[in-house]
């Protein structure tokens, strides 16, 4: 009986009640294990960031932990950095390398790219079903690494462990630990970034001592082109150099001398040429142009510029079968010096930093460039570098007393020299209005502020007329009595009586009319399309104001210009087309902003320094330095003469001045 009672089946309440117990317990050794998982991760990571390993080490070491803990046979990290359409795999290493050198890397890079945009872990089947157009997944589970928000790797886990939980919570605590990775790579990165500015840095200080020490300007381009090579590894480099308002390639990589002649370096002139124009460094890459917009284009001509641009590119591109190209613009002040360009047939083989070295080297190289092409220049310079012709000369000593002279002369008679001198300037709008009060009243109400966008016609302030008001209010209360009165005495009364009444409501209408439109127009209209400039605009609300009075002021949208002092004595020579280069006083930029005259006055204006002739010139470019009302100085260079004809223009005024 015994043994029967043993057999006997539990009561249903009893079987329910074990069965919760068992999933309690099952749960309970979900959450051990997820958090032995976490800590054994935790512990592993803290060790290995003390042992200061490089970045690709220490992303083997990652794989191979993570492998270890989560249980997975085959783990892959690569690294994602921001780029112009995304996001950018580099590097990617796995616990097996053998393992992943079987692996299509071409046909998952896409995978990887589809999971971090999602931005949550996904298996196989989830990330086959959103991709379809794809290859099918090489891996199990992919997992996206983010630190402080943003990806900065991804996971791809294969071989994984009967005992590893798919489930969306157990998915969900994987994603987690992946995350705990982001720290370490994090400050992988950072380390090695700033190993690689250190380097540069070396480098930039390395080349700018060596461009000084040369007076050729092809010495100083095969110099850049050497440079290129440590930065980036390019097909083919060059150097265009603008001498004498003409571009020609001095440089090529590669090549002893460029023959100018030849049609691809003619139509390689005409691209850089158009490479100039643009505000900064030019980067094609990926079948798409990256940056900028041409100088001083701005709306519909900018965008016809950049297409140009991007076309001719795109051109010529295909011709070389290269895939990249970077053109960095040379700026020597206000003038135009050339264009240093790479191309590769790697898709995009620099980052930011290797644009901006690119950049700072470029400026380095300008003062170098500068210096030799006013020693190819001078006149004397093949005498002086024949030295032992020199030493070879009868009587050297009287030799070198009548060279000195000599060479004078010739400076003076052959050298030219830029016709600038420098004046104060102000920051102007090209257009401003000013909003005034269309009768006598009282501001009531102002809607716009400081700062503020506006469009021609837009109510900006009402206006409170109270004799308008009251005026109206009377004129429409006898109006309305008038008709009144005429209707009672349509019956019998007569009609000139009638006739009376009717042209006295006639004049009450006009007269009504009249005080409307006075009442509507308290609503004061923007004149132009602009932003507000009056400060404190609201202020003004409360204040009484008569027919005219001045409520606010509206800088237009067409941009600014730049009103320059022309000292009386340099009025003559300055004429349209004059460049000119204008630095903000307190500016950050510290770079001119170039431009041009485009108008001169034609009657002087008395300054607290004499008088002056404003004229008015157009900057090629904008920036944050540049606001209305800033003030500065300009140099602004008339073209070029010869140091004698300027030395004796210069005496001839000043001697008129002294025998007034």
């Amino acid at each position: 009986m015994a043994e029967e009672r043993d057999h006997e089946p539990l009561p249903a309440t009893a079987a329910g009640e074990v069965e919760r117990l068992r999933a309690r317990l099952s749960q309970r050794d979900r959450l051990l294990n997820r958090h032995s998982m976490a800590l054994a991760l935790l512990t592993e990571v803290s060790e290995l960031l003390g042992h200061h390993l490089a970045a690709d080490r220490l992303r083997q070491r990652l794989a191979q932990i993570f492998a270890n803990v989560v249980g997975a046979a085959q783990v892959v990290l690569a690294i994602c950095r921001p780029a112009a359409d995304g996001f950018r795999i580099e590097s990617p290493i796995a616990v097996d390398s053998a393992a992943l050198a079987r692996v299509d890397l071409e046909t998952e890079v896409p995978l990887w790219h589809r999971v971090l945009h999602a931005g949550h872990e996904m298996v196989a089947a989830e990330l086959a079903a959103s991709a379809p157009g794809l290859a099918p997944p090489a891996f199990e589970l992919y997992l996206p690494v983010a630190f402080t928000g943003r990806p900065i790797a991804v996971l791809a886990l294969a071989g994984l462990a009967a005992t590893v939980d798919l489930s969306a919570a157990g998915r969900a605590h994987l994603a987690s630990l992946a995350n705990h990775l982001g720290l370490p790579i994090s400050h992988a990165e950072l380390a090695t970034t700033n190993e690689r500015r250190l380097r540069h840095l070396s480098e930039i200080l390395t080349i700018s001592a060596a461009l000084n020490e040369s007076l050729d300007v092809e010495a100083v381009g095969r110099e850049l082109v050497a440079f290129m090579r440590s930065l980036v590894a390019y097909d083919r480099c060059g150097l265009a150099i603008r001498d004498r308002g003409e571009l020609e390639v001095r440089v090529l990589s590669g090549q002893e001398r460029v023959n100018r002649k030849d049609p691809e370096i003619q139509r390689l002139t005409r691209l850089l040429a158009a490479v100039e124009a643009a505000t900064g460094a030019v980067h094609f890459a990926d079948g798409r142009l990256v940056q900028p917009l041409p100088r001083g284009a701005t709306g519909d001509r900018g965008d016809r510029d950049t297409q140009s641009l991007e076309i001719a590119l795109r051109e010529h591109l295909s011709a070389s079968g290269a895939g990249f190209f970077l053109g960095v613009p040379l700026v020597d002040d206000e003038l135009k010096a050339g264009v240093l360009f790479i191309e590769a047939k790697l898709p995009d083989p620099v980052d930011k930093a290797d644009i901006e070295v690119a950049t700072i080297v470029a400026n380095n190289a300008v003062v170098a460039l500068r210096n030799a092409r006013t020693y190819e220049r001078f006149p004397l310079r093949r005498f002086l570098e024949s030295r032992e012709r020199w030493r070879d000369l009868p009587g050297r000593r009287a030799a070198r007393w009548a060279a000195v002279p000599a060479a004078l002369t010739l400076i003076l008679a052959f050298v030219s020299w830029p016709v600038s001198f420098r004046a104060p300037c102000r920051i102007v709008p090209r257009e401003q209005a000013i909003v005034r009060a269309p009768l006598d009243g009282t501001v009531r109400r102002l809607l716009v502020e400081e700062g503020d966008p506006v469009l021609a016609g837009e109510v900006v302030a009402h206006l409170q007329s109270r004799r308008v008001e009251e005026e109206l209010a009377a004129v429409e209360a006898d109006l309305d009595q008038q008709q009144r009165e005429l209707v009672a005495a349509l019956g019998g009364g007569k009609q000139e009586e009638l006739a009376l009444r009717r042209a006295r409501i006639a004049g009450l209408r006009e007269r009504a009319e009249q005080l409307r439109a006075e009442h509507a127009a308290t609503a004061v209209r923007a004149p132009i399309d602009g932003i507000v400039s009056t400060p404190h605009a609201r202020d003004a609300v409360g204040r009484t104001i008569v027919r005219g009075g001045e409520i606010m002021r509206i800088f237009g949208r067409q941009g600014i210009e730049v009103e320059v002092d022309v000292p009386q004595e340099e009025a003559l020579s300055v004429h349209p087309g004059c460049r000119v280069a204008v630095k903000v006083a307190g500016g950050a930029r510290l770079e001119s902003y170039a431009g041009s005259v485009v108008a001169t006055a034609v009657s002087a204006e008395e300054r607290p320094g004499g008088s002056v002739f404003v004229a008015r010139a157009l900057l090629a470019e904008t920036g944050p330095d540049l606001r209305p009302g800033l003030s500065g100085r300009a140099r602004v260079t008339c073209g070029e003469a010869v140091i004698g004809a300027l030395v004796g223009d210069w005496l001839t005024r000043r001697i008129a001045w002294w025998f007034a």
